[in-house]
């Protein structure tokens, strides 16, 4: 089992100079060709513009176990959020909530609960930590069932990392508070709320929340040593209730932030609260994406096996959806050349055929077992195991992921393409990312 990826990126920020606004579909469907030729993932994709849809693309799907054509909705993460800030913002909105009302007024156990306004939970500053995320020995905690007394017994024991407003972090734990705001002021549970306030006026029907697995939701999927798809370790998604819950279409996600921008559920001003200063990227609950001069507005969102991101441009009123339920090429590349379709950009496909093309010789995998360190003491220390047929790697403090064979002593770990080299002979390993390489000894 393994992690989306090592360090988490919770927002894609690229710089691109300059931008047209016309579509090419044939860009488009050429670079998703790669990706499906070359078995680098599964998802889904669609543009709308002004309301209406002008693009959508499934793929990769083919190559799936146990794929169902009734699979169709895709764990989005935390876009839930985004959902969560807007159901805030209409409590603003009919007075029932101000945002300089503390935490103390609904959860007076929480630390720094009488400093801790609503803004501050909006726009990740609140100081809390991320309670989906425990220390690495119980870092899968919330795949399995948790009382809401659980989850706040950890937020509490996380404490707080900085005063409130003094910092910028992204917390877990502040939109699980908000979701449980929402439903003590509504007195209904958040799916319900969600359903009354968002999608029934929106006539979003292919979205749900809270729901624990659905034969319409597609299942997720990771890489093996073997370069194998198989079903990826999930939340169990009550856990996450306003903070990463939520099952839905790119269809649906572009219907949401076309309207949400086109003040039919929030008025102007209140839109406005929601964004981000100029040289910020979260704001309360809307986050910004830079491509050069370009801005684009949204959320992205990470479950244990899938990525998704929904993006709105406010010069054209073009909005992009992307899900995808099982990663093998890097997130950011089918991002960014997908944008580049979009708006006319040059851009550099990745040789996609070096990958998934030789089978790992697992007589080799003893002599690579161990624990390694780098000279350099703030790189963390790696740990090498087997776990049945698969290799695998932990970080520390990271949880476990499984190596992708690339060649004779290397492999990969999908979908950022790092690579390990091992050295057997010099007791060492490479660790590169990014075409830096690190060298990690073995220890005895």
């Amino acid at each position: 089992m393994r992690l989306v990826s090592i360090i988490t990126l919770l927002f894609y920020i690229i710089h691109i100079n300059g931008y047209a606004q016309a579509i090419n579909v044939e860009r488009i469907d050429s670079f998703i060709n790669e990706i499906e030729k070359h078995n680098q993932g599964a998802g889904s994709v669609s543009i709308f513009q002004s309301d209406k849809e002008v693009y959508q693309r499934s793929f990769g799907n083919t190559p799936l176990p146990d794929i169902s054509k009734h699979e169709i909705k895709y764990r989005i993460g935390s876009i839930t959020k985004l959902f969560t800030a807007t159901l805030i913002h209409q409590l603003f909105e009919n007075g029932q909530l101000k945002p300089e009302m503390t935490l103390d007024m609904f959860f007076s156990e929480i630390p720094n609960a009488d400093k801790i306004t609503l803004t501050h939970l909006l726009n990740h500053t609140s100081g809390l930590g991320d309670y989906a995320f425990k220390e690495r020995k119980y870092f899968y905690w919330t795949t399995k069932p948790l009382s809401e007394e659980d989850i706040i017994n950890e937020i509490k024991a996380q404490n707080v990392l900085f005063q409130p407003g003094e910092k910028v972090k992204y917390s877990n734990s502040g939109y699980y508070l908000l979701g449980k705001i929402l439903e003590q002021m509504c007195h209904k549970k958040y799916p319900e709320i969600i359903q009354e306030q968002i999608l029934s006026p929106l006539k979003i029907n292919q979205t749900i929340s809270g729901v624990i697995s659905d034969n319409t939701i597609a299942n997720s999927y990771y890489l093996n040593t073997h370069n194998e798809w198989k079903p990826s370790l999930e939340f169990y998604f009550p856990n996450v209730i306003g903070v990463g819950d939520l099952a839905s279409t790119c269809e649906d996600m572009n219907v949401f932030i076309q309207a949400l921008f086109d003040w039919k559920i929030l008025s102007m001003q209140s839109l406005k609260k929601m964004m981000p200063e100029e040289k910020q990227i979260f704001g309360l609950g809307i986050m910004q994406a830079s491509f050069g001069k370009l801005k684009l507005y949204g959320h992205a969102g990470e479950t244990f096996g899938t990525r998704s991101i929904l993006l709105y441009d406010p010069q054209t009123k073009l909005s992009l959806a992307i899900s995808m339920n099982a990663i093998a090429a890097p997130f950011n590349d089918l991002l960014i050349g997908i944008i580049s379709g979009i708006y006319g950009l040059d851009y550099k496909m990745t040789d996609y055929s070096i990958y998934q093309t030789y089978k790992a010789d697992i007589s080799n995998f003893p002599q690579y077992v161990g624990n390694y360190k780098s000279e350099i003491e703030s790189l963390p220390e790696i740990s090498i195991y087997k776990e049945g047929t698969d290799l695998m790697i932990t970080l520390t403090g990271k949880p476990p992921m499984c190596l992708e064979a690339f060649n004779e002593h290397t492999f990969s770990i999908s979908p950022d393409k790092i690579f390990i080299k091992f050295q057997p002979e010099q007791q060492q390993l490479i660790f590169t990312q990014r075409g830096k390489g690190f060298v990690f000894r073995k220890l005895d």
